[in-house]
């Protein structure tokens, strides 16, 4: 899993999941993303990884960040992030904050988060996708998936 805010914090794991894009669920949840958004979901006949991240219990937080990669113009760079949340957190604990929208997002388990990482208009970093990750307390759930 790329991007620079991610590196070197404490308490987060990444893998990539091969998903089949023939599934039912996944062709579903292609198309919504891709009818929200405008965009082409990435398939193959053989299968496609997709990254995952998990913030465990005392993650650290994750400083203001875009999930699309500047200065790669290849299909490494994510078009659009999708966050599920894996675990509710108590009111006001280990939002996803969105700065320059002044928005925070409350984990809600089985809830998702869509974004869009790329303005469509310019093909570079959409500002109003700049976001953070709060500490996940110690004692808390494990937190999301980021997909």
């Amino acid at each position: 899993c790329g991007g620079s805010a991610h590196y070197d914090v404490e308490g987060k794991r990444c893998t990539h999941v091969k998903v089949d894009p023939t599934d039912k669920n996944i062709k579903l949840l292609y198309s919504r993303i891709e009818d929200l958004w405008g965009v082409t979901m990435p398939t193959s006949p053989n299968g496609v990884w997709l990254p995952l991240r998990r913030y465990a219990p005392g993650t650290q937080g994750i400083g203001p960040h875009v999930d699309y990669y500047l200065g790669n113009e290849t299909s490494d760079s994510p078009d659009v992030t999708l966050l599920i949340y894996l675990t509710s957190m108590a009111p006001g604990v280990s939002n996803t904050v969105f700065p320059n929208m002044a928005v925070k997002v409350q984990p809600q388990k089985g809830a998702a988060l869509t974004w869009l990482n790329v303005d469509p208009s310019t093909g570079k970093a959409h500002q109003n996708a700049v976001h953070a990750v709060e500490p996940v307390p110690v004692n808390g759930p494990d937190r999301r998936a980021h997909v």
